[in-house]
C-alpha cells in the first residue's frame, strides 16, 4: 500500500498534469481547448476564455511546484491534503457546470483529474495519520 499511496509521485504527477493538461495546452494552444469544448470554430469569447483559465492553471500549478519544492514532512502532508482537496472540489464543480451548461460531453473527461485529486488526497491523509503530530 505504501507504494500505490505514495504521496510525493501521486502530488508531482498531479502538478505535471495541471501544468501540462491544463496550463500549457489551455494557455498556449486555446483554439484546440476552445474548439473541444465550444465547438469548431470557436468564437473569439471562447478562445479568450481558455486562454485566461490556462494562464490561471499555470498559476496554480507554480504553487503546487513551490509547495513541493519548500514544504517537507508533515508541513508537505497538511499542504498537499488541502491541495488535493482542493482541486477536487475545483473538478467536481467544473464538471457540474460544464455539463449543465453543455460544454462537457461526459464526466469521463474529467475522471482522470478526479482520480489524481483523490490519490493526492487520500495519500496526504493516511501520511499524516502515520506521522508524530506537530504537538
Amino acid at each position: 500500500m505504501d507504494k500505490i499511496l505514495n504521496l510525493k509521485f501521486w502530488y508531482w504527477l498531479g502538478t505535471i498534469a495541471t501544468a501540462v493538461g491544463g496550463g500549457l495546452v489551455m494557455g498556449f494552444f486555446p483554439e484546440t481547448a476552445a474548439g473541444e469544448a465550444w465547438g469548431k470554430p470557436a468564437p473569439e469569447i471562447a478562445i479568450t476564455y481558455e486562454r485566461l483559465n490556462g494562464y490561471k492553471i499555470l498559476g496554480i500549478a507554480g504553487i503546487m511546484i513551490a509547495i513541493g519544492l519548500i514544504a517537507k514532512g508533515r508541513d508537505f502532508a497538511k499542504l498537499a491534503a488541502s491541495v488535493g482537496g482542493v482541486m477536487l472540489l475545483v473538478f467536481v464543480g467544473h464538471a457540474f457546470y460544464g455539463d449543465a451548461r453543455g460544454y462537457v460531453s461526459s464526466w469521463a473527461e474529467y475522471l482522470p483529474q478526479l482520480i489524481i485529486s483523490l490519490l493526492i488526497l487520500v495519500s496526504a491523509t493516511r501520511e499524516l495519520r502515520q506521522q508524530p503530530s506537530d504537538k
